[in-house]
């Protein structure tokens, strides 16, 4: 890597770490200097967060490996763009900027990329499961209760709420599924603030261009939050190695998809979700035709994205990803799937074991919530 690549790695480092730490880690927790964040030479794809102090303060350590992948693996996404998220990318660009240039927006996915895996981490504390570790008396070596960006550690089994096996025996996936949710969740929340947070895209907003609504623009401020997600999750399942204990890849971005879709839906058409955005009543062929309309094409960018970003790790995506279809049949199924977790919550039938993961996680949510509730932080993002 030249000195002007290490440079730039270094430069977007240090501006990523100064916003989270002094602002957006603040504004989340409501605690500021709960959360520090520093800066691990290591060239490996990593991240971590740690305390020394049984919790009372926590430090999240990021890999330039983090950094240098997520630049490359965006840089390949722009110099050969698939033609629907060329598209999607210009129209964004116009929507926020007035300008179709797309430069400055695949810049903005790097650091919302980035962001991501940051938030993830974050989430752990603020959901309560590093809380939860530290209170079902784990002694760590040297007083450091350790977490990966993408490894929780289960408490000891008899800690665990008794009788509920299915539970205790999916406490990595459901904490996994709940800081991925969280974390895109709190960028969906905060996409416009965070775009206006990018001093080179602040410089291009024009404040007296009308074209769009700020509803609007917050939609598509929301809609490159979504894909740069995408690519901070493709580029972590594509740099981990395999275990059994976490979710499947296309089941987290399953998750993350799901919590895109129901803000979009409950955006237009807030009459048929609560305040949590889940759909409580029976969709018509109205509601449906909206839902589709969004769900479908997100499905499909969300995959491309993934496709793009795991090319620039040198795997394809089938293969990292656990099928052996061809893409297009992928997609189908995949898509087909997302729309059946959407839509019929009662039965659904599923071709992918993604979706059935999902499902069953779904269903164990509520007993872990509970498990979790004396744990968690009150966000106040909202």
């Amino acid at each position: 890597m030249s000195n002007a690549d290490n440079h730039v790695i270094a430069e977007i480092s240090a501006n990523l770490r100064r916003y989270c730490q002094e602002t957006l880690f603040a504004l989340v927790t409501q605690k500021p200097g709960l959360v520090a964040v520093r800066r691990s030479r290591s060239k490996e794809f990593n991240a971590r967060v740690e305390t020394n102090d049984s919790g009372a303060t926590f430090t999240v350590f990021l890999n330039d490996g983090v950094v240098s992948q997520i630049r490359q693996a965006i840089s390949l996404l722009a110099s050969d763009t698939p033609e629907t998220i060329d598209h999607v990318l210009r129209d964004t660009a116009l929507a926020l900027t007035g300008n179709a240039e797309r430069e400055p927006i695949f810049r903005q996915m790097i650091h919302g990329s980035l962001l991501f895996v940051l938030l993830h981490e974050v989430s752990h504390i603020t959901c309560g499961h590093f809380q939860r570790v530290i209170a079902a008396g784990r002694s760590p070596a040297r007083n450091v209760c350790e977490f990966q960006f993408d490894e929780v550690t289960e408490p000891p089994a008899d800690t665990a709420s008794s009788g509920c096996d299915a539970l205790n025996s999916n406490l990595v996936r459901l904490s996994e599924l709940e800081a991925d949710a969280i974390a895109f969740d709190l960028m969906d929340v905060l996409s416009l603030e965070l775009i206006e947070a990018n001093s080179e895209l602040r410089e291009l907003i024009d404040p007296d261009d009308s074209a769009e609504t700020p509803e609007q623009r917050r939609i598509n401020a929301s809609e490159l939050m979504f894909y740069s997600a995408c690519a901070g999750m493709a580029m972590i399942e594509a740099t981990r190695g395999v275990s059994h204990d976490y979710p499947y890849p296309f089941s987290r971005l399953f998750n993350i998809a799901d919590v895109y879709v129901q803000r979009r839906f409950q955006a237009a058409m807030p009459d048929v979700a609560d305040e949590t955005g889940v759909l409580e009543i029976p969709l018509n062929d109205q509601r449906r035709t909206i839902l589709q309309e969004i769900a479908i094409p997100t499905m499909f960018n969300a995959m491309e994205i993934c496709e793009a970003c795991c090319e620039s790790a040198g795997c394809i995506l089938a293969d990292r990803f656990g099928w052996k279809d061809d893409p297009d049949s992928i997609a189908m199924k995949l898509t087909t799937d997302f729309l059946e977790l959407l839509t019929n919550v009662e039965s659904p039938e599923f071709f992918t074991r993604e979706a059935r993961q999902v499902h069953e996680m779904r269903l164990l949510r509520q007993p872990f919530a509970a498990m979790m509730s004396p744990f968690r932080m009150q966000l106040s993002y909202r």
